[in-house]
């Protein structure tokens, strides 16, 4: 009785496994390859974005005798009337003209409502944050938007005398964003892993050795009946 060879279709993990032993220089040079360029375009290539937060903190003092009622009451009212005005679009025009004409750096009004949040923390203070690429501008924009929302504040309540004796203006370190460049570097990993696995897999059908059973049979059109496997001494690697 004639005994019939099943074949197997298709590709198994262990031909998946063999193939990626076989081409496993070219696998980790392509990754290798993606992530530098990812590297390199995450720190030369990609945009820098610059992060300030600067708040204003009202009656911050060590002597709470040198504050009177009046004054706390004026600061709520301030502090509150400044940080409605700071979601107008006014203050954003005026603070986008008087940069530059104090400055001379040129920032659209629009740009500024896109990239500056402003949070009021409890009663007397406010704080804001600012996004820019331009490192340098950001200490300018940070102070004239705080003037010109505090100024507009103090002309809505008609107050003569200024507060700013009693204010306190910090300014953090500016920092640069960096979550943009690990995902730049995670992706090109990715890609680079995907790109090395498709060049294998190139790589295997462009190999016309004789590989398997199946291989002789559908080129040479003609039927296997038996296989002389290799024996592999690991002491010596010699083959009988």
């Amino acid at each position: 009785m004639e005994e019939k060879i099943v074949e197997q279709e298709g590709i198994s993990l262990a031909d998946i496994w063999a193939i990626v032993k076989k081409y496993w220089i070219g696998l980790v040079c392509i990754t290798a390859g993606c992530m530098l360029l990812g590297v390199l375009g995450a720190f030369f290539v990609l945009p820098k974005n610059y992060t300030a937060t600067q708040s204003v903190v009202y009656l911050e003092t060590t002597d709470n005798s040198q504050v009177t009622e009046g004054e706390i009451s004026a600061s709520r009212t301030i502090v509150q009337i400044a940080s409605d005005f700071m979601s107008d679009k006014p203050v954003y025009v005026n603070t986008s003209k008087t940069i530059k004409e104090k400055y001379n750096i040129d920032i659209d009004y629009k740009k500024l409502m896109d990239t500056l949040t402003v949070t009021r923390v409890g009663d007397l203070k406010i704080s804001f944050t600012y996004k820019s690429g331009n490192r340098e501008e950001i200490p300018d924009v940070l102070n004239t938007f705080t003037t010109e929302a505090l100024n507009f504040a103090q002309e809505q309540l008609h107050l003569v005398q200024s507060f700013s004796s009693f204010s306190k203006i910090t300014l953090d370190d500016v920092e640069d964003e960096s979550t943009s460049k690990i995902l730049v570097i995670g992706a090109s990993i990715v890609v680079g892993l995907v790109i090395g696995v498709c060049f294998e897999f190139i790589m295997n059908s462009l190999d016309k050795t004789i590989k398997d059973r199946k291989y002789i049979e559908d080129t040479f059109k003609v039927k296997v009946i038996g296989l002389i496997p290799d024996l592999l001494d690991s002491k010596d690697k010699k083959t009988y």
